[in-house]
């Protein structure tokens, strides 16, 4: 069903009190084309942690000048996928829950709000569930990548924009093989 909203986040580490630092989003159309792409890093007042920052590179610097505010950029969001729903789309993210909750937690700690209520998708939990989930590979959407053969988008790993076109060439495949029809797969 389309549209769908991919989306990815990056954080300041993996514990209950991180936050999101960077979001990126892109709507896909019935016809596989990109209808609107978002991507900004966020300033939140919470440090990415040693470990964190190493992973997806965001600097301290970057975060402290965005523009842009967690409460504005949830609202961004949740229009985003409102609309998605409305139109009987769905919204795909490679780890929905994590993403959801750290979503969640920094619309809350910045006096906004998100809903996720409408149809949901995580590819994590659906690739699991089939003959191709890679053994003893990492369960990231890059080590799923890698596995799949899949091209590699333009930009860095592991940074929002670059990590969601990575779950979306993972939906693609999906379609085309047509994972998605087994059951259980949405959520």
């Amino acid at each position: 069903d389309y549209p769908v909203l991919i989306l990815d986040t990056e954080t300041t580490g993996l514990l209950a009190t991180d936050e999101v630092i960077e979001l990126a989003f892109l709507v896909i159309n019935e016809y596989g084309e990109e209808e609107d792409v978002y991507s900004r890093v966020w300033r939140t007042n919470h440090r990415s942690n040693p470990f964190a920052q190493k992973i997806h590179q965001i600097s301290p610097v970057e975060v402290r000048n965005s523009p842009h505010l967690p409460k504005d950029e949830c609202v961004v969001l949740q229009r985003a996928m409102d609309s998605v729903w409305r139109r009987g789309g769905k919204v795909i993210a490679h780890n929905l829950d994590f993403d959801m909750r750290k979503l969640c937690h920094t619309a809350e700690m910045a006096g906004a709000s998100l809903r996720f209520s409408g149809q949901k998708m995580c590819t994590m939990k659906a690739t699991r569930r089939l003959p191709v989930s890679s053994r003893g590979r990492s369960c990231t959407n890059s080590g799923l990548r890698e596995y799949l053969q899949l091209p590699m988008p333009s930009g860095q790993v592991h940074r929002a924009l670059c990590d969601a076109r990575i779950t979306l060439s993972i939906f693609m495949r999906g379609l085309e093989n047509e994972w998605w029809c087994k059951p259980r797969c949405l959520d």
